[in-house]
């Protein structure tokens, strides 16, 4: 049976062993075209948002920038100090989500250079400590959002973004 890219594909168990069900809609190829950003309001598109996102775990950081991508924004990653630094030189950005420990860097250094070159700057870290968020806030930080990071959360933030 071949289905449309939109149409999901549902297999049902045996009747003995249908206690529940669920399905997941994959398309066939590639990615799924990213969905244009609304408004607020939900009546305007929103521009994609330029975000640079700056961390060691490339797990993390990959996944962070699919979400990103899926909500019609452009990501870039980069995962140390001196690919964040870089990226910043090369282009604004609407939104910086920084790390605070890159290894063994440390990501509040960067972040007022950070802040001098794009809109926002959110750090993100699996752990924040009051001196880590006295620093962030001293530093040009926006705000400070712990790991994991949904996708609610990064849809938030970049609405929140000018």
């Amino acid at each position: 049976m071949i289905t449309s890219p939109c149409q999901p594909r549902r297999r049902r168990a045996p009747r003995a062993a249908r206690s529940s069900s669920a399905f997941l809609a994959l398309p066939q190829s590639g990615r799924p075209p990213a969905p244009r950003p609304q408004s607020r309001a939900g009546d305007q598109p929103v521009a994609a948002r330029r975000v640079l996102i700056v961390d060691d775990d490339q797990d993390f950081a990959d996944g962070v920038a699919d979400a990103i991508a899926l909500l019609g924004h452009l990501p870039t990653v980069a995962g140390d100090a001196a690919q964040a630094r870089a990226a910043a030189e090369r282009g604004r950005f609407d939104l910086v989500l920084l790390d605070i420990r890159l290894g063994r860097e440390d990501g509040l250094a960067l972040l007022p250079h950070l802040a001098a070159t794009a809109a926002r700057v959110v750090v993100v870290s699996g752990a924040i400590s009051p001196d880590d968020e006295r620093r962030a806030r001293a530093g040009g930080a926006a705000g400070l959002q712990r790991k994991p990071v949904s996708v609610s959360a990064l849809a938030g933030l970049l609405g929140a973004a000018p």
